[in-house]
This record gives structure tokens, sequence and C-alpha cells, in this order.
């Protein structure tokens, strides 16, 4: 386990599932993973998970907390070059998008909410990581994309993930399988701007 992923004290798991009609929603944000050994008491009654980043070594709470609603943040390095080390707060090892993170497969009452986003330094940058997201995300769902909504936020390399489990519900958007010439399209755009930019800055 890398050096920065730490499990949640033994105490605080315990104390949160004495507690835990009282409690609303979970969160886990940056580099916690669940606790160390074996009888770690599963926790129900919670209205809502919220794990980031879901990554190899925090996915097992998907496990032990039962909740009708999961909000997950993945992360990963999206263009080549990029250091391989694991940032601060525990996001994502360079390579691990090739394995299923993802798998919803025994949770259809299970209203999903996944924000996918590819890390680059550069605003320049984002179409090309864009593009490497929607190659990824195939890879990080055993369950089908296309019963998930699947949207693009404009102007950056993330992609918001839904499943509603309500009767009726069907997914409206599949960014992922969206023309290469639209992604050629805003990498066009993106280069015009910059070429503007430096041109007002150095006038060149």
């Amino acid at each position: 386990m890398p050096e920065l992923m730490k499990p949640v004290p033994a105490e605080l798991w315990n104390l949160i599932w004495d507690q835990r009609d009282q409690i609303n929603s979970l969160t886990f944000i940056g580099h916690w993973t669940p606790p160390a050994g074996e009888g770690t008491l599963p926790i129900d009654g919670i209205n809502s998970l919220t794990l980031e980043p879901l990554c190899i070594q925090t996915k097992p709470f998907l496990q032990l907390v039962k909740t009708p609603e999961l909000r997950l943040v993945h992360e990963y390095f999206g263009y080549d070059g990029e250091k391989a080390d694991l940032y601060p707060h525990g996001r994502s090892f360079k390579g691990e998008h090739t394995e299923h993170i993802y798998d919803f497969t025994e949770m259809l009452q299970t209203k999903v909410k996944a924000s996918v986003h590819g890390l680059c330094e550069y605003e320049m940058h984002f179409p090309s990581t864009w593009k490497r997201v929607k190659e990824v995300l195939p890879k990080l769902f055993v369950d089908d994309l296309s019963t998930f909504d699947v949207r693009h936020v404009g102007g950056s390399p993330e992609a918001i993930i839904v499943r509603e489990p309500r009767e009726g519900w069907t997914p409206v958007n599949q960014a992922h399988l969206e023309e290469q010439a639209q992604d050629d399209e805003e990498q066009r755009d993106m280069n015009n701007y910059y070429r503007w930019k430096t041109y007002m800055q150095f006038g060149r």
C-alpha cells in the first residue's frame, strides 16, 4: 500500500458504526482506506457515501458502507510525461485505469454519480486529455456504460457519469462516444486561443 494511504482508525470506524442511525452522509476525502485487519463492521443506514478519490486502495469502502447513493471521484494522469508518483491526498496511479474500478452490477438500486477527471498541468492539454478520458472510461467500468448518462464538462478533461435507479429514468448523454471531429475542433480552438494569447503578450 502506498505510504500516503492510511487506514481509518478502528476506534473511529466503530464510533461511526455506533452512531450510524444519526448520520445522514459519510465522506472520505484524501488518503484514507478502510480499517486494517478482520472484523470490520459494515455500516448501513447512511443516505449517501462520498469517496474522493475512488481508486484501488479506497474501493473496499463500497463493500463496507451500504447506501442508496454513491458520489465518487476518480482522477488519473492524463498525458505523457506526467509523473507516475502518487499525488498528495491519494490520487490514482498512472496506469491504474487499465483495471475495472467501477462495478455496480449488483447495486442496481443505488444512485451513482461519478466524476472521472484527467489530470494535466496546462489548459492547452485539456482536449487531448479529454480524448484519453474517453478511451479510459469503458476500461473503468464492469457495467455497460450505455446504462449511465455520460456528460462531458465542457472545456475540461472531466466526465460526469450518473445512473438513477428510479423508474422511467433513461440516460441522455454518451459523451465518450462523441465523434473525433468534435475533439479535433476543440483542440483547434484551444490552439488558436493560445496563439492569440501569446501574440497579445509578446507581440509574436
